[in-house]
């Protein structure tokens, strides 16, 4: 289990992990459906389980994979799932993570190693992604988005698993998962769809070129791919979906000029900020001695991977791309949607971190091993982990979670809730409500509370929900203090 020292690095970064972690599931306790939550556990309850899946092909979008693991996820968990959906996240995350870097890595790299590259990775992600509000503890956001990296990464890792396999039994299983996931990437997320043609279309144009013949499997890939996706693109509901954006944002809708700026600005302010954070950059530096580990045991590396460069240019295309597509489509490009961006935009870091260092091993050998040694030192190493896990802690999402506990905000925030829960379940179901507004705002949980005006889209959300004529805060607002984020809850 070494890899800087011993056992102390391998504990060190998997406690690291957990100070993230933690208070992001410890402020879950108090979290709540936000309103368009509300809208669809009334159209789970009107429609019931299968009829609600329908007539949301029918009436608001095609993904179906994504639309079916949120109406199960209300449908079996209920307002229990508000409070757990964290730590499922988290976990099944970090696993997914796991069984990636494990998969892409060489074998002769140990599982501790793994185990420490997840834990970067997850302190990372979890810390810093643009909104842990909409990417945890929004479940209509965070299902339908966090989702679509999960079993995207697992298409990969079946889609590798099948290139490596030798016999006939394994080869036939890993190419059923890699089918299985490519329909349920499809069936998540419109962009998604598109990279994921592409990316198939790529990899049947190149073993055509290389051996003259579609092998039958990419073929049968690209098959099911083109099928899927007209599953999704062709949904009644997609014709509908634009009338469900707001009318602030109409004009943005298919304005080129405003497209490409937009999504300019969106991809240049990332990567300034994500490229130049103090955790990713030490984080990066601490991992050296594992890219130098698996610098060792790659085998073959083809040139056009090697490349650092062609690699960065593809990450930017692919910011600058998804930002476009969204912003053409609905106006905008939500942060729920940025949060998967970052996700893989980390993982294409390490990729060009890897790529990197061996062409610096290549031209500055003395220079790396000398790095390599310096880390391997225990004391510095355990020093330098530790700083890096407190810099990580203290500009983390962890921080205002943990602010939202200690203050006592997310306890009272919770009790704001329920009393206004007991009081519209006590009321009478003629009459228009009128409640308190919510005083106390977690700043780590997800909200979009109600209005004074009872004819407000969240406020008839709220009402239908619990079965009021209708609903209003006592005292008059011109807006929420929240965010209103219905303008971009399909997209």
């Amino acid at each position: 289990m070494r890899i800087f020292a011993k056992n102390y690095n391998y504990l060190l970064f998997f406690l690291g992990f957990l100070t993230i972690c933690l208070p992001l599931i410890a402020v879950g306790i108090y979290n709540h459906p936000s309103n368009a939550d509300y809208w669809e556990l009334g159209i789970l309850r009107e429609q019931g389980y299968w009829g609600a899946q329908s007539w949301f092909y029918e009436h608001v979008m095609g993904r179906f994979f994504t639309v079916w693991l949120l109406f199960s996820y209300f449908h079996f968990l209920g307002f229990l799932g508000f409070k757990i959906i964290a730590p499922i996240l988290i976990a099944t995350l970090f696993a997914t993570m796991y069984a990636f870097f494990r998969t892409v890595i060489p074998r002769g790299i140990s599982n501790s190693k793994i185990f420490i590259a997840t834990s970067c990775f997850m302190i990372l992600y979890l810390g810093y992604m643009p909104s842990i509000t909409e990417g945890v503890f929004w479940i209509s956001g965070a299902l339908m988005y966090q989702a679509t990296a999960i079993v995207a990464l697992l298409f990969i890792v079946s889609f590798y698993k099948e290139k490596r396999t030798n016999t006939k039994f394994s080869k036939r299983v890993m190419q059923a998962f890699a089918i299985f996931f490519l329909i349920l990437t499809i069936g998540s997320n419109e962009i998604f769809t598109l990279y994921s043609i592409i990316f198939i279309g790529i990899v049947n144009i190149y073993y055509y070129c290389k051996e003259k013949t579609i092998r039958w499997f990419y073929g049968m890939l690209l098959l099911v791919a083109v099928i899927t996706s007209m599953v999704v693109v062709l949904a009644p509901g997609n014709m509908e979906r634009p009338t469900l954006t707001a009318s602030e944002l109409e004009y943005t809708l298919t304005n080129l000029p405003l497209t490409i700026s937009q999504s300019f600005l969106y991809t240049l302010e990332e990567l300034f900020s994500w490229v130049f954070s103090p955790p990713l950059l030490l984080l990066t530096f601490l991992l050296t001695p594992l890219f130098l580990e698996i610098r060792k045991h790659i085998r073959f590396f083809p040139k056009i991977l090697s490349k650092p460069h062609i690699t960065a240019l593809f990450t930017i295309g692919m910011l600058y791309i998804s930002h476009a597509i969204a912003i053409w489509n609905s106006g905008t490009s939500p942060l729920r949607l940025q949060n998967i961006l970052f996700l893989f935009f980390l993982v294409l870091w390490f990729f060009v971190s890897l790529q990197t260092i061996l062409i610096l091993t290549e031209r500055q050998a003395a220079m790396m091993d000398g790095i390599s040694k310096s880390l391997q030192q225990k004391s510095f190493g355990i020093a330098l982990c530790i700083i890096t896990i407190l810099i990580s802690f203290r500009s983390s999402h962890a921080i205002v979670a943990l602010k939202d506990l200690t203050s006592n905000i997310a306890y009272k925030y919770n009790q704001e809730l329920l009393s206004r829960y007991a009081i519209l379940k006590a009321s009478q179901k003629n009459q228009i409500i009128p409640v308190e507004p919510i005083h106390n705002y977690p700043s780590s949980i997800f909200l979009e509370d109600i209005i004074y005006d009872e004819k407000n889209l969240a406020n008839k959300q709220y009402a239908d929900f619990f079965e009021v004529m209708g609903i209003r805060v006592k005292a008059p607002t011109d807006q929420s203090p929240l965010p209103f984020v219905w303008k971009e809850i399909t997209f």
